[in-house]
């Protein structure tokens, strides 16, 4: 088992690289609303759109089990009370970003 420590680093790791792909994902989506673009290149990137926030919410999915999976209750561990707010945090981003993924289909489809 890992120590709580490398976890908790490798879990900010991860959420840090999803905040950049989340970046591309929110200027891909001000470029869709502002611009007035064709059909086929507002397919792609609603494509594309879908694919970073499935990829996004698959790296949080995974660094929050990794956590869950390799800490022995870390709900009831009172010194890990900043790892529970983020992942309590990470369970709402999973939510959210869930419902844009579906907004997103039922759009494109």
């Amino acid at each position: 088992m890992k120590q709580t420590n490398e976890l908790y680093q490798d879990f900010c790791d991860k959420t840090k690289m999803t905040f950049y792909v989340n970046i591309v994902v929110i200027i891909l989506i001000f470029l869709f609303i502002l611009g007035n673009f064709n059909v086929f290149f507002s397919t792609i990137t609603k494509i594309i759109i879908i694919i970073l926030f499935v990829f996004s919410l698959y790296i949080t999915i995974n660094s929050s089990f990794t956590i869950f999976n390799n800490t022995e209750n870390i709900l009831d561990i009172s010194y890990l009370e900043q790892i529970k707010n983020n992942i309590i945090l990470n369970v709402i981003y999973c939510i959210i970003i869930f419902f844009f993924i579906i907004y997103f289909l039922r759009d494109l489809i």
